[in-house]
């Protein structure tokens, strides 16, 4: 004798096929009963497979936006792989002149400190009419607005200051210094740098020196305050030789560091030598003592936004410069890595509601999993679950907590991924930082807002059409705001007054200061526009139910009156009467969807349908029992009435021998029960719970569920008794049809 589980199987997909069937007749298609039956089976199976792999990516959303979340609690920094790069191409190409002709050289500015009228003097290096690079007195060819900085009445107190400690061995009298004019700095009008070549008048050694305005801290003295640092290399002319016309050097280069406490604000105080912990700051911030005192300190450049306290909620680059070994990479090109640090100590808040709806979800993938297995054991069937139903409710409840959280904390989070990823579409910034997060958190949103528009219309539909277009509009964000941002003007205008709000002004006619500022208001504008892409998925999604429902209201019904078996009582469900009520919902492996129609009926008294009165005062009665099956009536709940996500299913099933109704076992999974050891039906949900009170032989938590005999259950949920199970036969997980 067959299984009654196959029998389950191979009358409801006949079911299925026979109203396909028939339709393809209507349109003089041919095609044949198996034909048609392999491609609802084959259908089916996709759909659900489809399912399974969306609700496994959606739990991988989940695990990494919460990992993200931990993390941003304390701070995390994130690595930029795209360094900035300030070079110097006329320094190198005018280096060969100085090896094979210094004398030439020395002339040369011999005879402009001559025409200068201060010693010591500054020479610019720029091409002269002839296309050559050479040192001339007159100032660059081209100008910029930072060529205020390159003069003499400026630089030279600079380096003075700078190079006032006798450690150094550098004194400026004894010194040429010239600019490159091709220096990127001076080019952009960055006036938070300074770059200078110095080259004594023995003509022995040249030395690179790199200013920059920073940001100090001084735990020692519980202060911060902006400052300067001065880095400088000194090569020997004897080890560099000329290759090829590119010079090489024989020595590793050692840089000194000074720094000035109170630059640029102050420029005639000397910088104090420094030791550095480190030449690479992993945190992106410069650690270092004072040579004398061994005071500690940290430095380094910044450029971002913070709320109240950059300890609490920040997103803020730390940029430093690297100090290559080759002192003629560090000639021609100043190299600014950066280091993005994230903090939000109000994170924890989206932690928790990640990491339960990640965890409801493994549970569920998990419970899955095993009822696989055991049926394919016990029948040799590859059932393929649907695990996203059991907890898309929950999903609105975690999307609702998430925009709670929000809404207290001013929106930042998402205000600072907004600022994040719009500096990225005006190229004001190079990388887009924890993307998971995003990713997460607007899955979520956008699931919600579509389950709650399938309610609504009373239909289901696939989780992998959703989370498809979902993928596609993250994939494609960028491009969406630029297409679809309704207030991208406004938008650009605030990133661009934002990335402007770095610069912080230094004394007049000298250097400025970039440093992270504050913001203290959320810009709705900026919000709308950057979050455009989420939007479209949202209405896509929405768009995606109502079409959904279009089709299933306008889409021929046949209904055959001699029909027998599962199918007509299929079709009987489309107008069975309740007392006054009409209960209106057909039934196929795409979906269903109930609506009801209230009247009169002058031989009956009006009575709403079991499942619309109180459990309490009018619960189920002897006159429901040809009302929907045994065991959705002991469940409180009707498989046809599931909305929402749902893969291809076929809710009820009969055998060939019998005109009896069950629901079957992928309907008893989607009203949310499960079969353990073939003795109680329980809730999904209360699966651990029920596997801790057995191995620990105790009630630590009460546990309900329905007594089952056969294949009914019992009409009331009771406790479950623990004795009645063993640590062995509780993982005896599976579904049976019931009825």
């Amino acid at each position: 004798m067959d299984h009654p589980a196959l029998l389950f199987r191979a009358a409801a997909l006949e079911t299925v096929a026979s109203f396909q069937v028939d339709k393809l007749r209507r349109t003089k298609l041919t095609i044949t009963h198996t034909e048609m039956r392999t491609l609802v089976e084959v259908a089916v199976l996709a759909s659900r497979v489809l399912s399974m792999v969306s609700a496994i990516f959606v739990l991988y959303c989940e695990i990494m936006g919460s990992h993200a979340n931990q993390a941003i609690l304390v701070g995390v920094s994130l690595h930029t792989n795209i360094p900035t790069d300030y070079n110097s191409p006329f320094s190198p190409a005018f280096l060969p002149t100085i090896l094979t002709d210094p004398d030439t050289v020395r002339h040369t500015l011999e005879s402009i400190c001559h025409s200068a009228s201060h010693d010591p003097c500054i020479a610019y290096l720029d091409t002269t009419e002839d296309g050559r690079v050479d040192l001339q007195a007159a100032f660059c060819n081209e100008t910029s607005t930072a060529d205020y900085l390159y003069g003499p009445a400026y630089l030279l107190p600079v380096l003075t200051s700078v190079l006032a400690d006798s450690v150094y061995h550098l004194s400026v009298p004894d010194l040429w210094a010239f600019v490159d004019c091709s220096y990127f700095g001076r080019i952009s009008s960055d006036t938070s740098t300074v770059k200078v070549t110095l080259l004594d008048k023995r003509i022995q050694n040249i030395t690179t020196l790199f200013l920059q305005t920073v940001s100090l801290e001084r735990p020692w003295k519980r202060r911060a305050s902006s400052g300067g640092a001065a880095t400088f290399t000194t090569t020997p002319l004897s080890s560099l030789k000329v290759v090829d016309g590119v010079v090489h050097s024989t020595e590793r280069a050692t840089y000194q560091v000074a720094i000035g406490w109170d630059f640029p604000y102050d420029v005639s105080e000397p910088f104090v030598p420094v030791v550095l912990t480190a030449l690479i700051p992993p945190s992106g911030r410069w650690h270092a003592n004072v040579a004398a005192t061994d005071e500690p300190l940290s430095f380094s450049g910044s450029m971002g936004i913070y709320r109240k306290y950059p300890d609490v909620q920040a997103s803020v680059d730390y940029y430093y410069w690297d100090l290559p070994s080759d002192p003629m990479t560090f000639m021609s090109t100043i190299k600014f890595p950066s280091i993005h640090v994230m903090r939000d100590g109000w994170g924890y808040y989206r932690y928790f509601i990640g990491f339960g709806i990640g965890f409801n979800l493994a549970h569920t993938i998990l419970v899955a999993c095993i009822i696989t297995v055991n049926i394919y054991r016990r029948d040799g069937i590859l059932w393929i679950p649907d695990v996203y139903p059991s907890i898309q409710r929950r999903v609105v409840l975690r999307t609702v907590l998430w925009l709670s959280t929000c809404y207290m904390t001013d929106w930042w989070y998402p205000f600072q991924t907004a600022m994040n990823q719009g500096s990225v579409r005006r190229k004001l910034e190079f990388a887009l930082y924890l993307p998971e997060l995003v990713r997460s958190d607007c899955l979520m949103l956008t699931l919600a807002v579509v389950y709650v528009a399938a309610a609504v219309c009373r239909v289901r539909v696939q989780l992998f059409v959703v989370v498809g277009v979902y993928l596609c509009c993250f994939a494609h964000r960028i491009a969406l705001v630029e297409m679809c941002g309704v207030y991208i003007d406004d938008a650009n205008e605030y990133l661009h007054h934002s990335f402007s709000d770095n610069i912080c002004p230094g004394n007049p006619g000298g250097m400025d200061l970039w440093i992270m500022h504050e913001n203290k208001q959320t810009n709705y504008w900026l919000l709308v526009t950057e979050g455009m892409w989420s939007i479209v998925a949202m209405g896509t999604g929405v768009g995606y139910v109502l079409g959904t429902k279009l089709w299933q209201v306008w889409r021929p019904v046949q209904t055959t009156a001699t029909s027998t078996g599962l199918g007509d009582w299929i079709r009987r469900r489309r107008n069975a009467k309740v007392g006054s009520m009409v209960i209106v919902g057909p039934l196929t492996a795409r979906g269903a969807s109930v609506e009801c129609a209230y009247g009169e009926d002058s031989s009956t008294p009006q009575k709403k349908h079991w499942t619309l009165r109180s459990a309490l005062y009018d619960g189920v009665t002897a006159a429901d029992a040809g009302v929907n099956t045994h065991f959705e009536r002991s469940a409180g709940r009707v498989a046809a009435d599931f909305v929402g996500f749902a893969a291809s299913s076929v809710d009820y099933a009969a055998t060939s021998s019998s005109r009896t109704v069950y629901v079957s076992e992928s309907g008893v999974w989607l009203l949310g029960f499960v079969v353990v050891d073939d003795r109680w039906v329980v809730g999904i949900n209360d699966v651990l719970l029920l596997v801790v009170n057995v191995l620990n032989r105790r009630h630590i938590r009460r546990v309900y569920g329905f007594p089952l005999n056969g294949n009914e259950v019992a009409p009331r949920r009771m406790e479950v008794d623990v004795s009645t199970l063993t640590p062995r036969t509780v993982w005896n997980l599976s579904l049976k049809a019931m009825k």
